[in-house]
């Protein structure tokens, strides 16, 4: 949840399947995660009122999960998922891991 209740804001998502690989991505221009690693914990919110726990959703039903953010200018999360034993595809390698996790500020 990138914004504060601003009405006039976007959210945009893009979703591709290639070769058996889901990927998933999600971008917002909204205010930035102030600390990704610390986000990715369960119960962390930058806002009081909330639970944190949409990072470990998307963790627990997806294989990779990577988060870019810059403060003041929006987050991107891109997750991806193996799909190719369900498609009777061979498996997929790919990889998103923490050297893609970038926090600018």
């Amino acid at each position: 949840h990138g914004y504060r209740n601003d009405g006039e804001k976007t959210v945009e998502m893009e979703i591709t399947l290639a070769g058996g690989l889901l990927t998933v991505r999600v971008s917002d221009c909204g205010v930035g995660i102030e600390n990704i690693k610390l986000a990715m914990k369960p119960n962390y919110s930058q806002i009081e009122e909330r639970m944190g726990l949409g990072f470990c959703f998307m963790q627990s039903f997806m294989d990779a999960v990577s988060v870019q953010s810059e403060i003041g200018k929006g987050t991107t999360v891109t997750m991806l998922k193996n799909l190719g034993g369900l498609l009777g595809e061979d498996e997929v390698d790919y990889a998103v891991g923490e050297e893609e996790e970038e926090e600018t500020e």
